[in-house]
């Protein structure tokens, strides 16, 4: 037996991805990384329909759809990835305020599509002060999907979190003061 590789990327010279993550539903696969061959870092996301037997092109070659749509003129970075059935999300830190807010994006037809603005997850605080890093994202039952985070706008280095019922459209306006995951660490007083 011969082993195949396909490369997800058209031929790109030099360093081009970081931050590669997988997710899987059925015979669906997706890739999701952070693409670097241009000047803004961009989120791009490939998927296979037929267990990664062939994978998505774009213009033409292989390779990943760039998923934040909205702000490709700023660096988005550190994608994470949740698919089920024909329901794929993917969740990233994005420069286009400041300091990296968590958006959003989602597509329900495999990854062949994705919605043309990207919510913004890390609600509750000053759109682009503090930074929040590391998004992970679950889709939950039904329509919900899950977002937690690293944030930095408390004293300490926090995880917070937030939710949405309809998919990823609207999520929670004030999370950070809602779904505070590490509540044993509040400063006293």
């Amino acid at each position: 037996s011969s082993a195949n590789t396909t490369a997800l990327q058209p031929g790109v010279s030099g360093y081009s991805a970081d931050d590669i993550v997988i997710a899987a539903a059925g015979a669906n696969v997706y890739v999701a990384w952070t693409d670097v061959r241009d000047d803004a870092k961009a989120i791009r996301v490939a998927y296979s329909h037929d267990r990664g037997l062939t994978w998505s092109t774009v213009g033409g070659v292989t390779d990943g759809v760039v998923v934040n749509t909205d702000s490709t003129f700023a660096d988005a970075s550190k994608p994470a990835i949740d698919a089920r059935d024909d329901r794929v999300v993917v969740g990233w830190s994005d420069t286009r305020s400041g300091k990296g807010d968590i958006r959003l994006n989602r597509s329900d037809d495999a990854g062949v599509t994705w919605l043309g603005a990207c919510p913004r997850v890390d609600t509750g605080d000053t759109l682009g002060f503090t930074s929040s890093l590391v998004p992970s994202v679950a889709l939950g039952w039904q329509d919900h999907v899950l977002v937690t985070r690293q944030d930095f706008s408390f004293p300490r280095s926090s995880i917070l979190a937030n939710v949405s019922m309809d998919a990823g459209g609207v999520l929670h306006a004030d999370a950070g003061g809602v779904y505070r995951m590490d509540a044993d660490t509040l400063d006293p007083g």
